[in-house]
């Protein structure tokens, strides 16, 4: 395998909370790069078609929250340049690993929440998803001296975090609005919905009896609104 030692290696951080500040314990660099990085990214959508049609129109249901796979070993053999564990029996550099990418973080009562740093190169957000552990060579006494490690982990993001990156303004979420001294109604919904034809319903969600003269600073609740899709 082709390695500079001059090249930074893929450090693992653990934390025990969603925004990434409690760290659950020091940071866990890989002795070997891996091998490759992949990234899995999918868009979710409903392929379902009637009875007795041929072909179908694919509805959006959601964008997946992106993967990464990475493969790496684990070697004792001394054969591998720059490897910073090669010292270290095999099966407890896979238990290392495990220790801070698998196992239930006590304190929360489930695995730690991870962030991925190669360098500048990518900084990632995750959760493991599944880890397969293959133990490919042995010495004499059949005591495994190399593994190769494909795991995969998948993005995580706070909930606060997601919504405020996402920015959205859809009538499939609840919005808020302040209403001002010359708004009205079908205005506001406009403003949310982009179709005044939903402020009836707007106003049965606000206990409203009037569409026009709201009063000045009252927070304007408009609900998630089913419409056909076009």
């Amino acid at each position: 395998m082709a390695y500079s030692p001059n090249v930074s290696k893929v450090e693992i951080r653990q934390f025990k909370d969603k925004k990434f500040e409690n760290s659950a314990g020091p940071t866990y660099t890989l002795p070997i790069n891996p091998e490759q990085l992949g990234q899995l990214m999918n868009i979710g959508h409903d392929k379902s078609q009637g009875q007795g049609t041929q072909g179908a129109s694919p509805k959006y249901t959601g964008t997946k929250a992106p993967e990464v796979k990475l493969e790496f070993i684990f070697d004792s053999t001394g054969a591998i340049m720059g490897n910073t564990d090669d010292d270290t029996p095999v099966g407890t550099q896979v238990q290392k690993f495990l220790k801070v990418a698998y196992d239930m973080e006590g304190a929360i009562h489930k695995p730690k929440y991870l962030m991925l740093i190669w360098g500048k190169f990518y900084v990632f957000h995750c959760l493991l998803s599944n880890v397969d552990v293959q133990y490919t060579l042995f010495d004499q006494e059949g005591t495994p001296i190399r593994a190769k490690i494909s795991a995969t982990f998948i993005q995580y993001k706070e909930d606060e975090l997601r919504v405020r990156e996402e920015g959205k303004s859809s009538p499939d979420l609840t919005h808020y609005r302040l209403a001002g001294s010359e708004d009205d109604l079908p205005l506001l919904t406009y403003q949310v919905y982009a179709d005044k034809k939903f402020y009836v319903q707007v106003a049965k969600a606000n206990g409203l009896t009037s569409f026009r003269n709201l009063a000045s600073g009252v927070q304007m609740v408009f609900p998630p609104i089913d419409r056909p899709e076009t």
